[in-house]
């Protein structure tokens, strides 16, 4: 089983910076999601790797009843495999994210 973590980081970079960097680290392509205020998706997993910077508005994604928030600009990454929650802020959310095929054992 994976580490439920969540990295935060701050980088001023662009949409082609970020996507560049996503693509030498293996991710897909980046695709651009919005998520309208309200957007609220209760605790799931993703079988793989995701690796997001949030474009507008604010994003929550909660791990282990701890709520982290991430606004433009921010980067943040999930590892395959970790529980979560996810919900936008009341302007909703704008963000690009690319996907990674989980490592296997």
């Amino acid at each position: 089983m994976q580490t439920q973590k969540s990295r935060k980081t701050k980088k001023t970079m662009t949409s082609q910076e970020f996507e560049a960097s996503v693509l030498a680290r293996g991710y897909s392509p980046v695709q651009h999601m919005e998520r309208a205020a309200g957007f609220s998706m209760g605790e799931h997993q993703h079988p793989f790797d995701a690796c997001a910077r949030v474009t507008a508005g604010t994003f929550f994604i909660t791990l282990k009843g701890v709520q982290h928030s991430y606004a433009a600009g921010d980067i943040f990454e999930l590892a395959a495999g970790t529980l979560h929650s996810e919900h936008a802020g009341p302007d909703g959310a704008t963000y690009l994210a690319g996907r990674r095929q989980a490592a296997t054992a």
